[in-house]
């Protein structure tokens, strides 16, 4: 489940990627901060397989990696209103995994991107989510 923040002031992307640690977590969609629901032992179990499906896979014929919820910037033609989702597994071919460790969100958007939708999540919220 989702929420929008009741700040409703517009982030950018550097604002975003150094919020302090609250115990939440939360993306930004065009520029508002969005906290995200804590997922149930389902919604977790089930994420866990399918990511580990996944990496066992494209680890065993080097096509990339494989991520658990991982921040990605989404190009939303604006960018005073980035926006960062992170979805419960996603994937990035070799070509495109950068060289370099980076601290936060990955500047790109993933090649593959799985939503596990839970009982308790609203319809065109996940909607929206899956056309950005």
């Amino acid at each position: 489940m989702t929420t929008k923040v009741r700040d409703k002031r517009t982030y950018t992307l550097v604002e975003f990627t150094r919020l302090p640690d609250n115990g939440k977590r939360y993306e930004l969609v065009k520029g508002e901060l969005v906290e995200m629901g804590q997922p149930g032992y389902l919604h977790g179990r089930v994420g866990s397989k399918l990511c580990g499906q996944l990496a066992g896979f494209v680890e065993d014929h080097n096509l990339g990696l494989a991520y658990i919820p991982t921040g990605f910037v989404l190009d939303n033609g604006n960018p005073k209103k980035p926006t960062v989702r992170a979805p419960d597994v996603a994937f990035l071919q070799t070509s495109r995994v950068p060289a370099e460790a980076l601290d936060g969100a990955l500047p790109l958007p993933p090649d593959l991107a799985v939503e596990v939708v839970s009982p308790s999540d609203i319809w065109t919220k996940v909607d929206d989510k899956v056309d950005e």
